[in-house]
């Protein structure tokens, strides 16, 4: 082997967003680990570029209706006040949340496990945020949360639920109602 660094670099292209991931390997720090006969990590760096992070084609793609689970939320009172949720209960799901998304169609929502915070950085559009717990019930709801500006904090909540700005009003939803989850969970 020689000594030096290479270089592995993988690149796709989906309309009009770049993804490139390059990682590094640092050859010569293996091969003085290996004289010294000790155990030392090569040094691999990776690096993805941030225009993908903000691209709605990567988000389609993370979340497709076959990685998701869907539930049905509604209240115990009222079932014909129902949202349908697709769970983001994985890292990435949660960390890109409604990120890159021109909008969420009527009674859609994206419901985050766990959660008990989230903000509006990079958002196209308001939204409602309703904190719950561990049951479904609403612990609190922060109306109309303004792109770029909105943050949303409950520390109690276990999950939140984000609905397009206004519909929880719509819908009669308060804080204290149990909501019943039908659907399929993974």
């Amino acid at each position: 082997m020689s000594s030096g660094r290479r270089k592995a670099e993988a690149r796709t292209f989906l309309g009009k967003a770049n993804i490139s991931l390059s990682l590094w390997y640092n050859e010569s720090i293996q091969e003085e680990a290996q004289r010294a006969n000790t155990v030392e990590r090569p040094k691999i760096t990776a690096a993805i570029s941030a225009p993908a992070f903000l691209s709605s084609t990567i988000y389609d793609i993370d979340y497709t209706e076959e990685n998701m689970s869907t539930l049905t939320l509604a209240p115990e009172n009222a079932p014909e006040a129902a949202i349908s949720a697709q769970v983001a209960d994985g890292f990435f799901g949660r960390f890109l949340g409604l990120m890159g998304k021109k909008a969420l169609p009527e009674r859609q929502g994206l419901l985050l496990v766990p959660c008990n915070c989230i903000h509006m950085m990079f958002m196209r559009f308001p939204i409602d945020a309703v904190f719950l717990d561990k049951e479904y019930r609403i612990i609190k709801i922060i109306p109309h949360l303004i792109p770029g500006l909105g943050l949303g904090i409950c520390p109690k909540a276990h999950a939140c639920l984000e609905i397009p700005s206004d519909t929880a009003k719509r819908l009669g939803w308060a804080a204290g109602q149990k909501l019943i989850a039908t659907g399929t969970a993974k």
